[in-house]
Parts: structure tokens; C-alpha cells; sequence
């Protein structure tokens, strides 16, 4: 087997099942002259376009400890075939980036079963052989992403810590005009590293816009980043795990790329919380809309970008007990 014939097997699972097995729950290849000694080899691709690779195995290995590395899972599961269940040792690449890495330790595992091994001692030994390279994968997020995520997590611990469950209500990551909303009450985050004056971008006519029916709040943090100590993303993850449902944290931190297997990489991003500050954003604050505009900017115009500095809208400024009352009156 070559890591070519992988790449066009993954391929072939996710696109063309005209050569595929498809009596499992999801399409899968048999690998040819690999074996164990309970059945064939497979590959296949599940639901969510993950890789995976399929050992069987007997049940001596339910009761056995599995090895763990960044960027994949390894679990004995039970898939019907042809209507009767068989044991697969499964080994699931849980980071798309690391799916040419997981081609590699994938042919290595097949050649060490060739040659002899067992399922588990080819796994183990696999996944030692690449475990430096499995943790060399890059977060695909810029810096202001990674700010952005920062603050709206800072301001989910706010509402959490004041018994407000909001993360269904948590839209920032989902792309929404608003990274929060309520019925009656939108939240709009916004996260600085500046120093001197409070300046915020603010991206396109929509973002300051306030809802339809309702008012909109905005939410400012200054920090400043650190070597070691201050507050991380995983810490506030570890801390907002307690407080509120996990499944659909879980959910909404996929959508920026955050797992359990990709932590790590978050670690080195710490900082300082040095201030926090809300505003009723009003007639009176200072934007540009399509209200400012009388209407859509000309044809050929995208991607608006500006600035205000939160100076200028001091007299906008509410405490953190006003926002909190505000949103507990929509919920």
C-alpha cells in the first residue's frame, strides 16, 4: 500500500461510492492483503468527512488502555455487517489538518500488521513513531479571531457567573450580525490590545446596527497579552464547562476551531484583562450605518471597515448591573 493509493481511497469515500462497501453506516474500503487475525482491514469516512481506520479485533481489547495522542481517537466500537456486529479497533483523525499525517501513520500501522503485529501493539507503536508529528499542526485563525473568541467567551463567564445561561444565545460564532442575542436585547463584543485611547473596529453597516425591536448593547475589553499566567481560552473553557451545557459549548467553539485536541495550540495565547466597559449603543453613539447613510452605499461598495474611539461616547457608557437587567428581563 502506498500513501497515493490512501489519498485516492479517501477521496473515492467521500465522493465516488461506486467502489465503496457501503454495508456499514458510512462507506468503506477493505485494504487489500492487510489482516488481522478477526478479518479484513478497512478505511473509511464517516458523516462528518472524518478519516478513519477500522482493525478488527477481538474483546480482550475492551478491558485494555488505549493510547492518546493530539489530533486523534482510539476506541474499540461494534459495527453490524451483513446484519451481524463485529469489533473494530477505530482510529478517528479528529483535526482535518492533520489528515496527510494520519495517511502516513494509517500505511504504517498496515505495514506493521503485515509484518506480524497485532492491532494494538501496531497502534501504539504507530502513534509513538508520529507523535511529534502530530502535534505540528497550525491554527487556520487569525490574531483578531483569536481576540474576538477571547472576548466573547469574557462576556459568556459574565452572564454564566450571574446564573444567565446564554450560550444558545451566543451567535459570534455563527457569523450573525450581533455576537449575542436575546429577544429585545443584542450584545455586540468587541476586544482591544490598544494602548492609549479605547479604539474599536467595526466591520461593515450592520454590526452597530440595533435590532429591529429592541436595543443594543456593546460589550468592550482591553487587554494585554503575556508571556505566562493572565487568562486563556482553554482556562475559560475548563471554567464555562461547569456552569453550562457542554454540547452546545462544544458546538459553538467548533465553528472557531477549538477542540479538546487542538488546545494546546491555544495555550501559548494568554493575556491580561486590564479593562471592562459597556455602552448603550443609541441615535447618540458614534457609527455609521445605513440609518447614517439614508440608505445602502452605491453599487460597487463592500466590505466597509471603520473605527470609533469610545472616548467620544462616554455619555454612553452603563454599568455591568444595567446590561445584566436588561438581558434578564428578555430571558
Amino acid at each position: 500500500m502506498t500513501s497515493l493509493n490512501l489519498d485516492q481511497c479517501w477521496q473515492a469515500l467521500k465522493t465516488d461510492l461506486s467502489n465503496c462497501d457501503t454495508e456499514m453506516e458510512f462507506p468503506t474500503k477493505q485494504v487489500d492483503d492487510v489482516t488481522t487475525a478477526e478479518g479484513q482491514v478497512r478505511v473509511g469516512v464517516n458523516g462528518e468527512s472524518q478519516y478513519l481506520l477500522l482493525l478488527p479485533c477481538d474483546s480482550n481489547l475492551i478491558r485494555k488502555t488505549l493510547p492518546h495522542t493530539t489530533g486523534l481517537d482510539l476506541n474499540v466500537k461494534s459495527y453490524a455487517i451483513k446484519g451481524k456486529n463485529k469489533l473494530f479497533l477505530e482510529l478517528l483523525c479528529t483535526v482535518p489538518e492533520l489528515n496527510q499525517t494520519f495517511t502516513d501513520v494509517v500505511k504504517n500501522i498496515c505495514e506493521r500488521i503485515e509484518q506480524g503485529q497485532g492491532p494494538l501493539q501496531s497502534v501504539k507503536e504507530s502513534i509513538d513513531e508520529f507523535r511529534e508529528l502530530l502535534k505540528q499542526v497550525s491554527l487556520k485563525i487569525t490574531d483578531d479571531e483569536v481576540l474576538g473568541l477571547l472576548g466573547e467567551l469574557l462576556q459568556l463567564e459574565v452572564f454564566e457567573k450571574n446564573n444567565i445561561d446564554a450560550v444558545e444565545n451566543w451567535t459570534g460564532p455563527d457569523r450573525k450580525r450581533h455576537d449575542f442575542i436575546f429577544e429585545g436585547v443584542s450584545v455586540e463584543v468587541k476586544t482591544s490590545q490598544r494602548t492609549g485611547s479605547p479604539v474599536i473596529k467595526i466591520h461593515g453597516l450592520d454590526q452597530l446596527l440595533e435590532p429591529d425591536e429592541g436595543k443594543l448593547l456593546l460589550g468592550y475589553f482591553r487587554v494585554e497579552a503575556v508571556p505566562e499566567g493572565g487568562v486563556s481560552i482553554p482556562a475559560l473553557v475548563d471554567k464555562l464547562k461547569s456552569r453550562t451545557s457542554f454540547i452546545a459549548l462544544k458546538e459553538k467553539l467548533k465553528l472557531y476551531g477549538y477542540s479538546d485536541d487542538s488546545r494546546h495550540l491555544w495555550e501559548k495565547y494568554r493575556w491580561n484583562l486590564l479593562e471592562k466597559k459597556y455602552y448603550i449603543v443609541d441615535e447618540s453613539f458614534p457609527k455609521l450605518t445605513k440609518i447614517e447613510l439614508g440608505g445602502e452605499p452605491l453599487p460597487g461598495i463592500s466590505e466597509i471597515q471603520y473605527s470609533v474611539n469610545l472616548d467620544l461616547a462616554r455619555n454612553n457608557l452603563i454599568s455591568e448591573e444595567q446590561l445584566l437587567s436588561d438581558i434578564m428581563e428578555c430571558k
